[in-house]
């Protein structure tokens, strides 16, 4: 029954999602237009897809779903609510903050050394030319 109920709901977010396509040509598409009308669980996949789409690892796809990532996917790339990747919700969400903070450091540390010791182009055409001519 667990199973069935977490299919069930899986379906009935997935059917209200559709509101994102603009249709209007029956009283159901017109009811799930106000946000209001449709339940938490979708509202808060539809806050992620703003954020960020989302990706097979997440909770939008899982074997007793009957509506995988691609579905979901679709949906919200044809409904223009499609943003950019946002890293920041990635470092919120998976407390990655200090590690990005300690990448970005070494990268730049990385950038600096290989600015001060890095020869002009023209440095290196002649080295090149008068190695081999």
């Amino acid at each position: 029954n667990k199973e069935v109920n977490i299919a069930y709901e899986h379906t009935r977010d997935y059917i209200c999602y559709c509101h994102l396509q603009r249709r209007t040509d029956s009283e159901y598409w017109k009811y799930f237009k106000d946000d209001n009308n449709i339940p938490d669980s979708l509202r808060e996949k539809i806050w992620a897809w703003a954020h960020r789409p989302p990706r097979g690892y997440e909770k939008l796809s899982s074997s007793s779903k009957p509506f995988g990532i691609g579905s979901w996917a679709t949906i919200g790339k044809r409904s223009g609510l499609a943003g950019g990747h946002n890293a920041q919700r990635d470092l919120h969400n998976f407390k990655l903050e200090k590690t990005g903070k300690l990448i970005h450091s070494i990268c730049n540390e990385v950038k600096n050394e290989v600015a001060e010791d890095a020869i002009t182009h023209k440095e290196l055409l002649d080295f090149v030319y008068n190695r081999y001519y």
